[in-house]
């Protein structure tokens, strides 16, 4: 972003009447949504825009484009609410729809690998760990070092099994 970039951010959070926390809720909640929900999505804030085109001008049109890409959101938010009250029970188009589109989701969520985190860090600080190891650093020190200066709590145990791992893989190659 450029010095010229100078995005009002309150004018956003005015026009939209969120807060920044619920603004991040609801980018996230959209992305985790399948591509025909999302595509709904893009629908209802196609809607929003096209209903206040008239408040449009050439300055704040940044902001006022992703301010209708948050009341979008909201909208689907509060449509999907409304579905989750909905009668399951009922045989219509509608309820049919939402109950596939939910099957589908956990599907994918079970087909996406989750990567470790903690095993991602020690792999990434592979040769750091390589250098305190060198200098006789305990593997609790190492531990105790990763909590202060990267702000994540492995356990020494798990450092020094994936470490063992990974050093096996290097000299294997």
């Amino acid at each position: 972003m450029s010095k010229t970039d100078n995005h009002d951010m309150n004018f956003v959070y005015k026009i939209t009447g969120f807060s920044q926390r619920t603004i991040d809720n609801l980018i996230n909640m959209f992305a985790k949504e399948s591509n025909n929900v999302r595509l709904d999505g893009c629908k209802l804030i196609y809607k929003v825009l096209i209903q206040n085109k008239d408040h449009i001008n050439k300055e704040k049109y940044p902001e006022i484009f992703y301010s209708a890409i948050i009341v979008g959101l909201n909208k689907l938010k509060i449509s999907k609410a409304k579905a989750v009250t909905m009668d399951r029970g009922s045989n219509s188009e509608q309820g049919k729809r939402i109950t596939e589109e939910r099957m589908n989701q956990i599907d994918e969520k079970y087909t996406i690998p989750r990567t470790a985190k903690k095993r991602e860090v020690i792999e990434q600080n592979y040769h750091e760990i390589y250098q305190m190891r060198k200098q006789k650093f305990s593997f609790r020190k190492i531990a105790k070092y990763f909590a202060k200066y990267h702000h994540i709590k492995i356990s020494y145990s798990y450092i020094q099994k994936v470490f063992k791992q990974l050093s096996n893989c290097k000299m294997n190659l």
